[in-house]
């Protein structure tokens, strides 16, 4: 079908003068999806000719809209509304003028060059969406976006390592006083199409015109309410073919598991919020390298001896290498919580993310609209803040539930254990607890998301700390449940195999890990399958619809999977560091596990989002966010487990009452908590380089783009500020006073 040609008059003419002329220099960057209210054969039953009251139609109209639609460009189209809501109105219709009114908003209220096609089966209008390099500065000047200013040569101490960042501005006004000769043109660094310096470029990568263009939208429309009405389908970013095939080649593939990643490539195509995430694991992986080496060869030496439950009185090897374990594994475990803050800090400073930012809502955020007091924007408020209370409270509610259904799970596994003997009875157990963690965790995380969903979170940060408690607090219980149990109850309920529970600990471990080694494969293959199943189906369709016309590049990419945050690839590799800390001294080979782990996690991760999924939105960061919190508790809370593994699972201590391994085990710990302490105290969570580069920018920022003078006796003698004399005696000098005395 043609382009436009089941559009009005109006949303044609629209379409057809929108030309490529010379000043858009830069690649489409954005695709909106639409459903097609013009081609009802293959339209679902909510936008068939469903009858509403002109006070709905109204409403259902006018919400999607954040502009006065009463300028003259808008006037064909309140004509034609009016006329709609004094007749019949219907979905229809009403979703009909929804979509003229966007198109005329895109290319008369934002200026913007729009290429619109309706997919092969009718059902869907496409719009590629580019601007100006100068519609882009509009934008960047109204919501002070920030742009990192050229380097200048004489820079050379360490906190000058990064050039400053500073809000874009578009038209500079000189200052009435000012030692400083401004320009027009203030030094911001510039970029080809890829994001890569260039002298003369542009002054926004690709990944900044996607931000900017968003903004763009979202101040014109209602991008939550388009959504639910079920006028907007998709919003996505369009993958760059050549960035996307390097980073595909050189970093998605698993010819060069161990080869370092460019992390500021993932950064300048996928964002820092999923760089961030890439940067921790990498950081993680490295981290593994010395506890692998050490675990494996105590490992050896422990499994060489075999005598962790020997009762002789005399410490063995084994049980020196077993202690010696425990103590490296624990304190190992602040050095990741504290040197990774410094490099997330620096991070953070290096791409220019350290400051707080403003959130926009979530577009499901719902609320009634009036005018914020604070930003002096209209924006959805709540206006029952009880219902929400109450929601929240049994979204955490919910949690409880789904935990006592893992402890009926464990309960019934080590009752079928107990029916079984030998190591195969151990493997089998190990095996099906690893699925029932994948199931139940599968089955929750889905539950989870509807909760927080219902919970109505306004911003995005919000919404995602609260998933990720809730999913950690569950698999927290899932994943370790069994393994606390074997540690320190099944001894004294039921017995352990050979009467060793740290045998039996060590066995449960290694299974859970070489199982999950497994179900990582089966992530792979997952999406991929779904994937071309979608498109099997698609074509089947497209073949009895009798279609042949070949799918253009936007419709295929929206086919893919939605990709939003990293969340679920957090989960997974800390659950997995859960593991190693909390439990490793009974598996000495955990970090080397752990490290297989981590590297085929990497190298999945990176696959998955060069070839299976959408182009995510490039989404800003300056942490972890709430992860940092949950790794550092998981440290504490290993160092307590550990210790108590050592004195209670085993009998490295002969002590021969409870009472001594209690007064033992708080000795030990509160030791090992206090060398975790200095040495978070003795490692700063920031470098001195960052906060110096800090300050130092803010000075340079404000006198390159606003020529605001640091130096107090300059400003006094170019401002002409004086103090005035007072009208009062003044004092000579330091005798007249002694003297009157």
């Amino acid at each position: 079908m043609e382009s436009g040609k089941s559009l009005s008059p109006s949303a044609q003419r629209a379409l057809l003068s929108s030309k490529l002329s010379a000043e858009f220099i830069q690649p489409y960057d954005l695709v909106m999806v639409f459903k097609n209210p013009f081609e009802l054969k293959n339209y679902s039953a909510e936008f068939l000719d469903v009858e509403l009251s002109k006070e709905e139609a109204s409403k259902a109209f006018e919400r999607c809209f954040r502009v006065s639609l009463e300028s003259e460009e808008y006037s064909e189209i309140n004509e034609k509304l009016n006329q709609v809501l004094n007749s019949s109105p219907t979905k229809k219709k009403i979703a009909q003028l929804q979509l003229e009114t966007i198109l005329v908003t895109l290319q008369h209220r934002l200026q913007m060059d729009v290429v619109a096609h309706v997919s092969r089966d009718l059902d869907e209008v496409f719009m590629k969406l580019r601007t100006s390099e100068e519609n882009f500065q509009v934008q960047a000047d109204l919501i002070d976006y920030e742009l990192q200013l050229k380097e200048d040569p004489e820079d050379i101490l360490p906190f000058q390592e990064v050039a400053p960042y500073a809000p874009f501005e578009k038209k500079i006004e000189k200052p009435v006083f000012s030692y400083l000769e401004l320009s027009q043109d203030v030094p911001y660094k510039r970029y080809d199409q890829y994001g890569h310096e260039k002298e003369k470029g542009t002054l926004f990568r690709n990944i900044d015109r996607i931000r900017l263009m968003k903004s763009m939208l979202s101040s014109v429309f209602d991008v939550g309410e388009l959504y639910f009405q079920g006028i907007l389908l998709s919003m996505f970013p369009l993958h760059q073919n050549k960035p996307k095939v390097e980073l595909k080649s050189t970093w998605g593939n698993f010819y060069s598991l161990f080869k370092n990643q460019n992390i500021q490539e993932v950064r300048l195509y996928f964002g820092e919020k999923i760089s961030m995430y890439f940067a921790w694991l990498n950081f993680y992986v490295k981290w593994l390298y010395i506890p692998s080496v050490i675990g494996f060869l105590l490992g050896i030496i422990i499994y060489a001896t075999n005598d962790l439950n020997d009762s002789s009185g005399d410490m063995s090897a084994g049980e020196v290498c077993t202690f010696l374990f425990a103590v490296f594994i624990s304190v190992n475990s602040t050095l990741l919580d504290q040197l990774w803050l410094r490099n997330q800090n620096t991070l953070a400073w290096k791409w220019g993310f350290y400051s707080e930012e403003y959130e926009e809502q979530r577009p499901q955020f719902k609320g009634v609209y009036q005018k914020d007091p604070i930003t002096g924007k209209m924006k959805k408020v709540v206006s029952d803040l009880r219902k929400v209370r109450v929601r929240r409270i049994l979204g955490y509610g919910i949690i409880v539930v789904f935990v006592w259904v893992v402890i009926a799970c464990v309960v019934a596994l080590f009752l079928y254990r107990a029916s079984l003997s030998g190591d195969w009875g151990i493997r089998i157990v190990g095996i099906l607890t690893a699925l029932q963690i994948k199931v139940l965790n599968f089955i929750y995380r889905y539950v989870a998301r509807k909760m927080t969903d219902w919970e109505n979170f306004e911003t995005d940060s919000e919404y995602n700390n609260s998933l990720t408690i809730k999913l950690f607090c569950f698999q927290f219980v899932n994943s370790y449940s069994s393994l606390f149990y074997i540690a320190f109850f099944k001894g004294n309920n039921e017995g352990c195999t050979y009467d060793d529970c740290m045998y039996e600990l060590a066995m449960q471990l290694g299974t859970i890990f070489i199982t999950n080694v497994f179900l990582n494969a089966i992530e792979i293959g997952t999406p991929f399958v779904f994937w071309k199943l979608r498109m099997r189906k698609e074509n089947k369709r497209m073949h009895e619809l009798g279609i042949t016309q070949a799918m253009t590049v936007e419709e295929r990419e929206n086919k893919l999977d939605v990709y939003d945050t990293p969340l679920d690839d957090y989960m997974e590799v800390v659950i997995t560091y859960g593991y190693i800390v909390l439990f490793g001294v009974a598996f000495p080979f955990s970090p080397l596990f752990g490290l297989v782990l981590g590297v085929i996690e990497l190298k999945v991760d990176a696959w998955k989002l060069c070839s299976i999924y959408k182009r995510p939105f490039p989404l800003r960061a300056k942490s972890i966010g709430v992860w940092n919190y949950i790794i550092q508790a998981l440290s504490y809370i290993g160092c307590g487990t550990t210790i108590a593994i050592i004195l209670f699972t085993t009998d490295v201590f002969d002590f021969s009452s409870t009472g001594k391994r209690w007064v033992c085990f708080l000795v030990l710990e509160h030791l090992l908590f206090a060398a975790k302490l200095l040495i978070s105290a003795a490692i700063p969570d920031c470098p001195s380089k960052v906060t110096q580069g800090l300050n130092w920018s803010k000075r340079i920022a404000n006198e390159k783009v606003y020529g605001r003078l640091s130096d107090v006796d300059k400003e006094r003698s170019m401002r002409q500020l004086e103090f005035v004399p007072l009208e009062e005696r003044h004092l000579t000098s330091m005798s007249e006073v002694i003297n009157e005395q």
